[in-house]
């Protein structure tokens, strides 16, 4: 079950809704939850360094 809650939330930081989250494979998840991540310090004018998960 926290693994289910962990994923819905790096879907919600990645703006997929909990709804659209439950039809959707974790590793999609994560793939948009990175993508997230790596606009998001574009935008902050940040680099971001490689991390197991990200």
């Amino acid at each position: 079950m926290t693994r289910a809650r962990e994923y819905y939330g790096y879907a919600l930081i990645a703006g997929i809704s909990v709804s659209e989250a439950r039809h959707m494979l974790p590793g999609f998840i994560m793939d948009m939850y990175k993508l997230r991540a790596e606009h998001d310090a574009r935008l902050a004018g940040a680099k971001i360094a490689r991390r197991i998960g990200l």
